[in-house]
């Protein structure tokens, strides 16, 4: 027989471990749900919605419904001059205002509770800490903001990738230049320009203003240096403009780190191009129809984009070097004929802007003063219509210099930071913080960090390009 006090026992045991697990059950009901995972799932949920959204888009896309394809992305907004600048014709809309009601409110709904409703970015949905070693914190920012660009929900969108800034930005550029346009310049009958220091009217192809005009240290113009002494040259000596000019005739394919390319208009247009813009404002680049620097590069890029988009526009047997667009503003020789050159920017591209440390240089600028140029900056470039999303990366600490202090570097860091989240920029730029990681990473000289630091950026960059 068995023993009643064992049996007893087990008995006991028993009911002390349900009744543990029913407190347990009880507790745990009892308690908020967790707010990371809640909102996580949430997340997870809405970028389903995103994948839904974007399918039916397409769908209704395709079938002409709603769709103009004769220009699908539009100027914003003009900030300097509207009556010479922005068409006005009404097929210049923003890409997004052509979709139907019902779609326009779903896609704004959803783009909210991503943005919004996200753990990893609630409290700071539009600026992340980065450095060489933790990249992680703005690869995914990015890839979130990104991810739901309107261009993004357009068939077969590739954007491109420019850079504007001083030395910095360029080094940064040259390390993307590596990764994304050396290996395809050559195949697809693309070459790359390079400006000088001076004369860059003529690089761009902008006629140039009958005079030059100085600038207004009180408005907290540039140049400063070199570029007060030699009109219409950059104060900047390392920073080398490189555009591309492609003549869309070849049909190779291949691949790059198991990514086909081939040479049509949706994969050469995402290169990478680089524009020397040293100051938030200055007027080192003067024409006929613009007084700075900054406007006269948002007219060239939307004259580019137009012809881009005029091009792609005529039937394969029409394109000849009669047809289409005009190309006055592209460089051509004998040698090219009859073959056609053009800048490949369509109008959907990802701008990655910095600008600060010869701003610093302006005799007496004051901070508003570059606060201000900073917005006016950003409005100009994205008036173009051609940046459909601004990576403003912050300026980086310096070396002992003497002019440029890392104090003054950091209180400008927060008040563009600061002016750009509370601004109507906050739905199509995101700030990349690197000033802290940059005081204690090895620098070049007093300005310029070490390789390692742009090779990094740039690969973040190239993770994020892998994505389109």
């Amino acid at each position: 027989m068995p023993n009643c006090t064992t049996v007893y026992d087990v008995r006991i045991i028993a009911v002390i471990v349900l009744i543990h697990v029913l407190i347990e059950i009880i507790w745990t009901a009892k308690q908020p749900k967790h707010p990371c995972k809640t909102q996580y799932t949430n997340f997870e949920k809405e970028k389903t919605l995103v994948r839904d959204t974007e399918a039916e888009i397409k769908t209704r896309l395709s079938s002409n419904e709603f769709f103009n394809k004769t220009h699908n992305n539009a100027l914003i907004y003009n900030s300097f001059n509207p009556t010479s600048f922005v068409p006005t014709t009404k097929t210049y809309q923003k890409s997004h205002n052509t979709l139907p009601g019902d779609l326009l409110s779903k896609l704004n709904d959803i783009t909210s509770g991503i943005l919004h409703n996200s753990t990893q970015i609630k409290n700071n949905s539009m600026k992340c800490d980065w450095g060489p070693k933790n990249s992680s914190p703005c690869t995914h920012l990015l890839r979130l903001r990104l991810e739901i660009l309107p261009g993004k929900l357009q068939p077969n969108t590739k954007p491109t990738w420019l850079f504007l800034g001083d030395s910095t930005m360029f080094r940064l550029f040259k390390w993307t230049k590596k990764h994304w346009l050396d290996p395809v310049v050559g195949k697809c009958g693309c070459r790359e320009k390079g400006s000088g220091r001076c004369n860059l009217n003529k690089f761009y192809g902008m006629t140039k203003s009958i005079e030059w005009t100085q600038p207004n240290f009180t408005l907290g113009e540039g140049p400063v240096v070199y570029g007060l002494t030699n009109p219409r040259c950059n104060d900047c000596s390392g920073c080398t403009s490189t555009i591309l000019e492609c003549k869309f005739t070849r049909t190779v394919k291949w691949k790059e780190d198991n990514d086909p390319w081939s040479c049509i208009h949706t994969k050469i247009s995402a290169l990478s191009m680089y524009f020397s813009v040293e100051f938030a404002r200055d007027v080192e680049i003067q024409t006929d129809s613009s007084e700075t620097t900054q406007e006269s590069i948002a007219k060239w890029l939307y004259k580019s984009s137009d012809d881009m988009r005029r091009w792609n526009s005529l039937s394969v047997s029409s394109r000849n070097i009669n047809a289409g667009a005009s190309t006055s503003h592209l460089t051509r020789t004998k040698t090219d004929a009859p073959e056609r050159w053009l800048v490949p920017i369509p109008d959907s591209a990802i701008c990655v802007i910095n600008a600060g440390l010869h701003d610093m240089l302006v005799k007496n600028i004051t901070d508003n003063a570059y606060v201000n140029n900073v917005r006016w900056y950003t409005r100009t470039i994205r008036s173009s219509g051609v940046c459909m999303h601004i990576i403003w990366v912050q300026t980086t600490a310096v070396f002992h210099h003497i002019y440029l202090s890392n104090s003054r570097i950091r209180k400008w860091n927060h008040l563009i930071s600061d002016m750009l989240i509370d601004s109507e920029f906050r739905d199509f730029v995101t700030i990349i913080d690197t000033f802290e990681e940059s005081l204690n990473w090895p620098h070049n000289d007093k300005v310029h960090l070490n390789a390692e630091w742009y090779r990094s950026l740039a690969m973040t960059l190239k993770n994020l390009y892998k994505k389109f």
